[in-house]
């Protein structure tokens, strides 16, 4: 299955994990919560691991 978001998005993902300023990791956290409350990535498990994988690597 195809992840059901553009490459932009996924670039303005990248570009929010390379600036590593915390205040910014926690808006990414919580726009990527709200992703997933409304479940627009969890249509396959390649989105889901991705996500996890964001997740991961965000400095808390």
């Amino acid at each position: 299955m195809l992840c059901f978001y553009s490459e932009t998005v996924i670039e303005i993902l990248f570009f929010f994990l390379s600036i590593e300023i915390v205040g910014r990791a926690k808006i990414l956290k919580i726009l990527i919560g709200e992703i997933k409350f409304l479940g627009f990535l969890m249509y396959s498990e390649y989105c889901s691991i991705f996500i996890s994988f964001i997740e991961f690597n965000l400095p808390s």
